[in-house]
């Protein structure tokens, strides 16, 4: 045996670099990418993000471009990795796309297309990384009209209205900070020089960027080309009366009947009114004529449950049902298009969606819903003071002598009420007096015991789900354990939420099953159970990383619920000014909608006061001009490249490959007194400077 390897003083990087190549380049390259990520924070977003990237089929230029690449981000903050590697994910498709079905293959983007620099990122997190890699001179080769546009939204801290007052904007500027200093010590930016870009409300001391104000221009123009199309039968009311099993009362008709007739419907209905019904009822119409329909959703989850529906009510030529990134990334053509949920969509991706010029596009939601979130401007509510909107009021999906039903009705209503203290009941709308010590024991009363049970709390969900895990599991002995951050500990039998989408081979199918951000499950011993079913049965999922995937899901955010319903609800009220903020009252809403048979609120006596100035307080009613054009410079104009703009030139620098990489050398030594050039041409060492000088060698180069 060789000396060498009966020593582990004598055992070099080098030989450990050649026993990793013996496995072949591809092989040494990707044990390469993992051993440097050594369970540093983010590296399991980095390790999928490098995954993802594989199933792409890159050649071996481009698959160790890219782990270099992905190394550059270690040392970040793991909320910005996760980020980051979110929307590289997201344009992952368009690298080296398979050819379509009839052999026409698109262009691919290149490895310069995925720098965080031309991705849709906040400062705050594309700067720490510029400042990371010493790149932050980049930054001025972004158009100034982008980074002016992207600063203010950033600085427009009531996203759902695209103005704000001219002192809430300088005052948000002069607190903007990145790691603790002032943007403009990192940005060519200035506030006299931001001032151009914004625009006046036409009658208020209001202002919007202007390039928000061209997209809703753009917007209301589309809205105002109307075309009519062939109207409903009386006749076919009474078939789908039959085929669903209902009777259609008068609001229902309507809305069925403007959005079939006419090219761009909202169909405005309260919770429980039967949008979900109406839209698969529209969907068969669009059917039977012929053409297609895709339904758009914006979360994962709302997509599934869209997909369920779509299942039971259509047994042969269903409709598709696509999140809006999905469909954004391909943007193939359909006949008619349904928004659900659509009060979550913003300016631009409805600008988006009009652009891809359906026969008919039906916006469906509730304007007294969840707001969008990271997106500016909230068009479904703008815009029904400007066309013509069908109103669904009369709900199907509870009695209406339910207490909960007259409860929703009171706080739309602004008719404050006090509801009475719960004591035991099993059915209606309490309020349960506790402080956030007797809640913990309160919960666990409901807890394994109520089937269809859900914690709802508007904030601070984490902490409050780590309290109700150390109280529920307070004489059981954790499964795995981490010293710091929220979810610290794993038990057996834990409810969790999924954060992260992933695809899981089942038995028996050929294609992975998609298990989506926010889909519950419990924790088993060998890893984690869904609620999420395939063919009637419980998706499982064999798993260790639960505390990078997952959180505890003893209480979640109303975002979470949107679109699901549940047997009994406690809504959490435990914080300062829970509700105070504009569009807090359509969190409420939404938290309270999503019961069933028993709806309790939970809180002291100060938070008694504050659900009756909830009820007496305003739904979001954010501010837009889309009636009013006003006339901007085609200069402020933001041509659309992955979201935000298109730089002429990339501003991506030559990456030279780390230091603590073995394959940082042009050439490795091989066992056999061969060289492996890292262009995967092995060679003698008599051939290396020739070979440097070949065609091949030059075109394997570090040009991120």
């Amino acid at each position: 045996m060789n000396e060498s390897f009966e020593s582990e003083d004598e055992y070099t990087p080098e030989e450990e670099v050649m026993n990793k190549l013996s496995l072949g380049t591809e092989n040494a390259i990707d044990q390469d990418f993992v051993d440097a990520l050594e369970e540093k924070e983010g590296y399991l977003y980095l390790k999928g993000t490098y995954a993802h990237f594989l199933t792409r089929k890159p050649g071996i230029h481009d698959r160790y471009n890219f782990s270099v690449f992905l190394k550059t981000f270690l040392g970040l903050k793991k909320t910005a990795i996760s980020t980051i590697m979110k929307e590289i994910s997201l344009l992952m498709r368009k690298f080296n796309p398979p050819p379509n079905k009839n052999g026409y293959e698109a262009e691919s983007i290149t490895l310069s297309d995925f720098h965080p620099i031309v991705l849709p990122l906040t400062f705050k997190v594309l700067v720490p990384y510029l400042v990371h890699q010493k790149q932050l001179a980049l930054v001025h080769n972004i158009p100034k009209v982008v980074l002016y546009q992207k600063l203010i939204d950033e600085l427009n801290q009531t996203n759902c209205s695209i103005y704000n007052t001219l002192f809430l904007l300088k005052q948000s500027y002069e607190a903007y900070k990145v790691d603790g200093r002032a943007i403009d010590q990192y940005l060519p930016v200035s506030w006299t020089e931001l001032q151009p870009h914004l625009i006046k409300h036409p009658t208020k001391d209001l202002w919007a960027s202007k390039y928000n104000k061209q997209v809703e221009n753009r917007i209301y123009r589309s809205f105002m080309i109307q075309k009519n199309y062939e109207p409903m039968d009386s006749e076919d009311f009474n078939y789908y009366d039959t085929e669903f099993g209902l009777t259609l009362n008068h609001e229902q008709k309507q809305a069925i009947t403007d959005a079939v007739e006419n090219r761009i419907t909202l169909l405005q209905g309260n919770a429980g009114c039967g949008k979900s019904t109406l839209s698969m009822i529209v969907a068969d119409v669009f059917r039977q004529r012929g053409e297609s329909v895709l339904f758009i959703t914006i979360s994962a989850k709302a997509r599934n449950l869209l997909l369920y529906k779509i299942a039971r009510h259509f047994k042969e030529g269903h409709p598709e049902a696509q999140t809006y990134a999905r469909w954004s990334m391909g943007r193939k053509r359909h006949d008619n298009i349904i928004v659900d949920e659509a009060s979550m969509i913003g300016n631009d991706q409805l600008h988006t969606l009009l652009r891809a010029n359906p026969s008919r596009l039906i916006l469906m939601g509730d304007a007294k819903q969840i707001l969008p979130v990271c997106q500016v401007g909230c068009p479904f509510i703008g815009l029904q003071g400007c066309i013509k909107t069908s109103v669904l009021t009369i709900q199907n999906r509870q009695a209406a002598d339910n207490p909960i039903v007259k409860f929703v009705q009171q706080t739309v209503d602004k008719e404050p009420v006090t509801l009475p203290e719960y004591n035991g009941e099993s059915e209606g709308a309490f309020f349960k007096t506790s402080d956030e010590d007797d809640f913990l024991s309160f919960y666990t009363g409901f807890y394994g015991k109520v089937k269809d049970f859900f914690c709802i709390k508007s904030k601070h969900y984490q902490l409050l789900s780590d309290r109700l895990q150390e109280t529920i599991q307070k004489d059981k002995y954790p499964i795995r354990e981490r010293p710091y951050g929220p979810f610290r500990k794993i038990y057996l039998d834990d409810p969790v939420m999924r954060v992260t989408a992933t695809k899981l081979a089942i038995k028996g199918t050929r294609i992975p099953v998609e298990v989506t951000n926010g889909t519950f499950g419990i924790k088993t011993l060998t890893g984690v159970i869904y609620t999420q079913k395939h063919d009637g049965v419980p998706i499982e999922e064999p798993t260790n990383y639960l505390f990078h995937e997952f959180q505890l899901a003893y209480a979640q955010s109303a975002h979470k619920t949107q679109g699901s319903e549940y047997n009994v609800v406690l809504v959490a009220l435990h914080d300062k000014n829970p509700f105070l903020r504009e569009g807090d009252k359509n969190i409420f809403y939404t938290s309270i909608t999503r019961s069933k048979k028993l709806l309790i609120l939970c809180g002291n006596t100060r938070d008694r006061k504050h659900v009756i100035q909830i009820m007496t307080s305003e739904f979001a009613h954010p501010i837009h001009t889309y009636d009013s054009p006003m006339d901007v410079d085609r200069k402020y104009s933001i041509r659309g490249r992955h979201g935000w703009h298109t730089i002429t030139e990339y501003p991506v620098p030559n990456f030279l490959p780390r230091s603590s990489s073995p394959f940082d050398k042009a050439v490795c030594q091989v066992l056999d007194d061969t060289y492996l050039c890292k262009c995967g041409v092995r060679l003698k060492k008599s051939s290396m400077k020739a070979h440097e000088q070949t065609k091949k060698h030059k075109a394997f180069k570090i040009d991120f």
